[in-house]
């Protein structure tokens, strides 16, 4: 077995402040920077671009399965900072990609986000209409209730209780 190591030239970059996070620099010396983003997909993530910044929409859109968790993690950590309504929208939009990824640590990473998004308040302090930007997600949370791996199967499960006694499930 042979292992590939890409060395980025932006280590240490303002791009990427890896110094500052150990992780993502030690991701990065796995699997290389994440790609640009291009074509379809430029335009997909534009909303994440907007909202959360080009590195972090280059990592949730990555082929990279460890850059796509990370990204959700940071698209995670920056949310409440981001106006409620227009960080819905994105995130929902994130997750229709992300609930679906067949790796594990992705779609956990993804249904961390989405139930974070669920609570989101509005600029008042009530509970924000999530209802259609979520609706076409759940399929997809629900779906994974038959997964194989029992950590996605429990994780999905206690996601749906705790959904429904704080939102928009009826």
């Amino acid at each position: 077995m042979h292992l590939r190591v890409h060395r980025s030239k932006n280590v240490g970059s303002a791009e990427g402040d890896l110094a500052n996070d150990p992780a993502a620099a030690a991701a990065n010396l796995e699997v290389g920077a994440p790609e640009p983003l291009e074509g379809a997909v430029a335009t997909e993530a534009e909303g994440c671009v907007e909202l959360f910044g080009d590195e972090v929409a280059r990592m949730v859109y990555s082929k990279q399965w460890q850059h796509r968790e990370e990204g959700l993690k940071r698209v995670l950590q920056q949310l409440h900072s981001a106006p409620s309504s227009r960080a819905a929208k994105v995130v929902g939009s994130v997750n229709k990609k992300s609930l679906n990824d067949k790796n594990p640590a992705v779609y956990m990473a993804a249904l961390n986000l989405f139930r974070a998004a669920a609570k989101l308040k509005d600029e008042s302090g009530r509970p924000l209409e999530v209802k259609g930007v979520f609706d076409p997600l759940m399929p997809l949370v629900i779906a994974q209730l038959s997964n194989n791996n029992v950590r996605v199967k429990d994780d999905t499960a206690r996601a749906l209780v705790e959904l429904s006694q704080v939102c928009f499930i009826v």
